[in-house]
C-alpha cells in the first residue's frame, strides 16, 4: 500500500502547488460585489404615457427608489413614425390619398417609400448624417424619397432630446446596439461618447459585425477606444460572443433580465438575488407592466433590502483578470495522470487501469500540443468521471475488503471520508485545470453534465454486481432470470424507472419544480444563505452512509444503497463544475450538503440499528 500513498502524497503537493491559481479567482469573486439594476427607457416612456405623466416625472420617481441606469433604444425611421416624428406612406397610399385631390389627382407618385420631413432641426440633420437624402415633392409637399422599404429598420442613431433628459436626471444609460453597419456603428460610440454612457447591449441575438471575424475586430476596438464594456444576457443566445469575449478579454458584464408580473413579486426579487448571489449576475433588467408602475418601483426597493449585506448597489463593472501561471495547467495535467493512476490501482481493474490512465495521457498530451480547449475540458470530464466512480469503488473496498484484502474492514466514517477526500482532490483538479473568465463569466461551459449524472452511476453498478457476470457466478444470475414476474415486481420497476426519469430531467435548470419545494427553498436560502442540493444531503450521503453499513453484513443491500450513494458525490462534483458560480457559494453548498446529509445518514443508521434489534425482540 506504499506506493498508492507515495502517488497521493505527490498528487496533493502538485496541488498545493497550483493553489494560487484558484485563490486568485476567488479573489476576483470577492472584489466583485457591485450590481445594478437597469429599465428599458421605452418602458418608462410607456408609463408615463398610460398614466398621463411626463416621462421625466416618472424617470426621477424611478430613480428615487434606486434606478440608475436604463437601456436606451436606437431610432429607426420606423420608430420615429411611432413616436410621431415623422409619416411614412407607401407609393399606394399617396396615389390613393390624391385621388380626392381635384388640383393633384393626376400626379405621377414613383413606386417606393415617402417619408416627411421631421419638424425638429435636430431629427432632420441625424437623418442627414446617416442617408443620402432623396426628395420628391408629391401634392404640394415635401418628401424624402427611398427606394429600399429595409431603410426603415436602419440605425440612425439615438435621439439626442432623450439623452439629455437623461444627463438631467443623471441617470447613466446603455447603448442597444444592433448587428447593422459596424463601421457606422463605431462612428456611433464615438460621436456619443460620454460619461453617462456605460456599455452596449447587443440585440437581435448577433454581436455587431457578426459573422465576419474582421467586423467584429471594428466593434471590438471602438468599445476598447471608448472603455466600454458589452452586456450578455444570461438564457440568451448571443451569435459572435465568444470571438468578442476573447477579443476583449472578457470584459462584459452577465445580465439577467426579468418581467414582472410573470411570477409574484417576491418571487421576482429572489431571482434577482439568486442571480447576483450564486451567478456571477451583476445587471438586473427589469421589464415592467405599464398598468402597473408601482410593482417597478417595489421591486427596486425591495430587491435592496433584501440583497445581502456585502453587495453593494450602483454602475456594475466586469470582473477584473483571473491571473493564472501558464506553468500551472499542464502541472495539473500530470497531477490528474498520476491521480487517476492511483486511485485505479487501489481496484482490481488493471485492463481499465491502462486503458483510462493512457487515455487521460493523451488528451492531455494532445492539448499541450495543440492548445485545443475542448480537449482540456475532456480531461477534466474524465477526472470528474473517474473522481465520482473511484470514490464510491475504493471506500467500499476499505469498508469490506471487496476485491483487495486486509486485515480488517474500515469503519462506515473512514470510509466516507476517504470518498469524500477523493472527491475534494478530483474536484481542485478540475477548478485548477478550467480556472479563467473565460469560465466564470459563463462564455465556456462544462459539458457533458447529464453524462456525468448517468455514467458513474451506471459504473459503479457495474463493477458492484459485475461478479454476477462471472462464469462461476453466471448461474445466479439466470436464476434472478428466471424468477417469476410478480405484480409487484412490476410496480416496483415501473416506480424506479419513474424516479431515474425525474432524477435524470431534474438535473440541471429544470423547471420542474413544485411550489412546496420552492418555498423549502426559500426558507433554506434565508437560514443558510444558500441552499444544499438535494440529491447530495436527501439522496447520495445517506444513502453511502447506511450502504457502507451494510456492506459487510447485507452485500446486496448496501452495494444497491452504495450506487444511490455515487449520486451525493457526483453532484457535489458537478456542483464546482458552474464556474460561473462563485467558488464560495459551491463551497458552502458542499459543506452543508455534507453535513446535513452526514447527520440524516447516521440518523437513518440509528434508526435502522434500533428497528433491527426491536424486532429481534
Amino acid at each position: 500500500m506504499k506506493k498508492p500513498f507515495y502517488i497521493f502524497s505527490l498528487v496533493v503537493l502538485l496541488l498545493i502547488i497550483s493553489l494560487p491559481g484558484i485563490f486568485n479567482r476567488a479573489e476576483v469573486e470577492s472584489a466583485n460585489r457591485i450590481y445594478e439594476i437597469m429599465v428599458p427607457f421605452e418602458n418608462l416612456r410607456a408609463i408615463a404615457e398610460a398614466e398621463n405623466r411626463s416621462d421625466y416625472e416618472v424617470l426621477q420617481e424611478f430613480k428615487a427608489a434606486g434606478l440608475e441606469k436604463v437601456r436606451l433604444d436606437y431610432l429607426t425611421l420606423a420608430r420615429m413614425e411611432e413616436n410621431q416624428l415623422v409619416s411614412i406612406y407607401s407609393d399606394a397610399e399617396l396615389t390613393e390619398a390624391l385621388r380626392f385631390s381635384p388640383e393633384y389627382k393626376d400626379s405621377y407618385v414613383e413606386k417606393g417609400i415617402y417619408v416627411t420631413i421631421p419638424r425638429q432641426s435636430s431629427y432632420e440633420n441625424l437623418l442627414a448624417q446617416h442617408f443620402y437624402l432623396d426628395y420628391r415633392i408629391i401634392g404640394g409637399e415635401r418628401f424624402y424619397y427611398f427606394t429600399n422599404p429595409g431603410v426603415l429598420e436602419e440605425n440612425i442613431g439615438y435621439d439626442a432630446y432623450y439623452i439629455q433628459m437623461l444627463h438631467k436626471a443623471a441617470i447613466d444609460y446603455v447603448f442597444n446596439l444592433p448587428n447593422q453597419n459596424n463601421y457606422e456603428s463605431s462612428t456611433l460610440l464615438h460621436n456619443y461618447k460620454h460619461p453617462s454612457l456605460q456599455g452596449v447591449l447587443f440585440s437581435s441575438g448577433e454581436v455587431t459585425g457578426f459573422p465576419f471575424e474582421e467586423n467584429i475586430q471594428v466593434i471590438r476596438d471602438a468599445l476598447q477606444k471608448n472603455d466600454l464594456p458589452f452586456y450578455q444576457q444570461e438564457f440568451t443566445a448571443l451569435a459572435g460572443l465568444p470571438g468578442l469575449a476573447k477579443e476583449t478579454n472578457y470584459q462584459f458584464i452577465r445580465q439577467h433580465m426579468i418581467t414582472l408580473g410573470e411570477k409574484s413579486l417576491e418571487e421576482s426579487v429572489q431571482q434577482a438575488v439568486r442571480a447576483i448571489k450564486e451567478r456571477n449576475i451583476r445587471s438586473i433588467l427589469v421589464t415592467v407592466n405599464p398598468e402597473n408602475s408601482m410593482d417597478g418601483i417595489a421591486f427596486i426597493e425591495t430587491l435592496q433590502q433584501q440583497m445581502p449585506a456585502h453587495f453593494i448597489h450602483g454602475d456594475a463593472r466586469p470582473f477584473q483578470t483571473v491571473d493564472s501561471a501558464n506553468w500551472i495547467q499542464p502541472l495539473l495535467l500530470f497531477a490528474g495522470v498520476f491521480f487517476s493512476y492511483g486511485l485505479l490501482s487501489l481496484l482490481p481493474f488493471k485492463i481499465i487501469r491502462i486503458a483510462g490512465v493512457s487515455l487521460l495521457f493523451i488528451t492531455g498530451a494532445a492539448w499541450l500540443i495543440t492548445d485545443y480547449l475542448l480537449l482540456l475540458k475532456l480531461f477534466a470530464w474524465l477526472i470528474a468521471v473517474l473522481t465520482a466512480v473511484c470514490a464510491v469503488l475504493i471506500s467500499a473496498n476499505s469498508r469490506a475488503n471487496l476485491w483487495k484484502s486486509a486485515e480488517k474492514g474500515a469503519t462506515v466514517w473512514l470510509s466516507f471520508l476517504q470518498a469524500l477526500g477523493i472527491t475534494v482532490i478530483g474536484i481542485l483538479l478540475i477548478i485548477g485545470l478550467l480556472n479563467g473568465n473565460e469560465f466564470i463569466s459563463g462564455v465556456e461551459l462544462f459539458r457533458g453534465i447529464k453524462l456525468l449524472h448517468i455514467i458513474p452511476p451506471f459504473l459503479v453498478l457495474l463493477a458492484l454486481f459485475g461478479y454476477y457476470l462471472t462464469k462461476q457466478n453466471r448461474h445466479s444470475l439466470l436464476n434472478i432470470f428466471n424468477q417469476e414476474v410478480r405484480v409487484w415486481h412490476v410496480i416496483a420497476s415501473g416506480g424506479l424507472l419513474l424516479i431515474f426519469a425525474y432524477y435524470i430531467i431534474r438535473t440541471g435548470n429544470s423547471s420542474l419544480v413544485s411550489p412546496l419545494e420552492i418555498t423549502i427553498r426559500h426558507t433554506l436560502e434565508e437560514i443558510l444563505y444558500v441552499r444544499p442540493r438535494t440529491k447530495e444531503f436527501l439522496i447520495g450521503y445517506p444513502a453511502m452512509i447506511v450502504g457502507l453499513y451494510f456492506l459487510p453484513k447485507k452485500p446486496i443491500i448496501g452495494r444497491f444503497l452504495l450506487v444511490i450513494g455515487s449520486i451525493g458525490f457526483l453532484s457535489m462534483i458537478n456542483t464546482f463544475t458552474h464556474f460561473h458560480s462563485p467558488l464560495f457559494i459551491s463551497l458552502l453548498r458542499s459543506v452543508y450538503g455534507i453535513g446535513f446529509g452526514v447527520i440524516l445518514g447516521y440518523f437513518l443508521l440509528f434508526l435502522v440499528v434500533w428497528g433491527r434489534k426491536y424486532w429481534a425482540k
